[in-house]
């Protein structure tokens, strides 16, 4: 990895974020984010575990979306996969506050981001960390859940998808939400391929494009089948998301070759 991620501050990690993506402003860079891992021979979605291929920098990417965002997707099937995850910039105490740091410097975000919580049948640990360490946000969900749940689980308020959002119960509803109730504009989707497939639908960018920037890892080694997801959207699908690709990094890692792409919609 970049020797300036491995060690430093917020200064360093702008030096890192540069050396990927080159110079850009964060700050007008925002929207809706979806940052994903994938096999670059067929496409396959990286699946969560102990089979997956690591990459230090692929997780770098994952803090640097978390760090940008005023909320955070994730799903049900999610929560009950990594039933120790907390939505840390790093895992190491240091590399966080670093995180927090430029969070603040260049986004002037002191917050920590909100948690958007896709599941429609509530199958998932109430008393999650992710849920527990959640300072706002809200679950999205079905009416019939929503009775069962109640109206808040901790800090999130418990949503029914059908009285907000007729006929758009799933991740487009909720982003759909998210502006218009909360306000959100800059959101990151750390969700898996079934709950992002509708945003890369055909004439799912019609009006307007469901995701302003697709922040993805590929892999170029070969994928243990306990590593193998979904498919995830062919670059046909992305191109007619109106998603252009602006930058490719290639990084050596222990796991093998990797390339990280930043994708980002063309409105015109």
């Amino acid at each position: 990895m970049a020797g300036a991620a491995k060690s430093g501050d917020a200064q360093d990690i702008g030096a890192v974020l540069e050396e990927i993506y080159g110079p850009v402003d964060w700050q007008a860079a925002g929207g809706v984010v979806h940052v994903t891992a994938i096999a670059a021979a067929d496409r396959t979605t990286i699946a969560l575990g102990p089979a997956a291929p690591s990459s230090e920098m692929d997780r770098f990417v994952l803090g640097f979306a978390r760090a940008r965002a005023e909320a955070l997707v994730t799903t049900g099937s999610i929560l009950r996969a990594e039933p120790d995850l907390v939505h840390r910039y790093a895992e190491e105490a240091s590399r966080d506050a670093e995180w927090k740091a430029w969070r603040e410097a260049a986004l002037g975000r002191g917050a920590a981001p909100g948690l958007m919580l896709l599941s429609r049948t509530g199958d998932f640990p109430l008393g999650h960390p992710a849920i527990e360490a959640a300072e706002s946000g809200f679950v999205w969900t079905s009416s019939a859940t929503r009775s069962r749940l109640g109206a808040r689980i901790g800090e999130l308020e418990v949503v029914a998808a059908e009285q907000f959002e007729a006929g758009r119960t799933g991740l487009s509803g909720a982003l759909a939400f998210a502006r218009t109730r909360h306000g959100l504009t800059d959101i990151a989707i750390e969700a898996g391929p079934s709950a992002t497939r509708e945003l890369y639908e055909p004439g799912a960018a019609t009006v307007r494009p469901p995701v302003d920037e697709l922040m993805l890892s590929l892999y170029e080694g070969e994928l243990a089948k306990p590593a193998r997801a979904a498919e995830f959207a062919s670059e046909v699908q992305v191109r007619a998301a109106r998603l252009q690709r602006l930058s490719r990094h290639r990084e050596e890692e222990p796991s093998g070759v990797w390339f990280f792409e930043r994708h980002r919609a063309q409105l015109a």
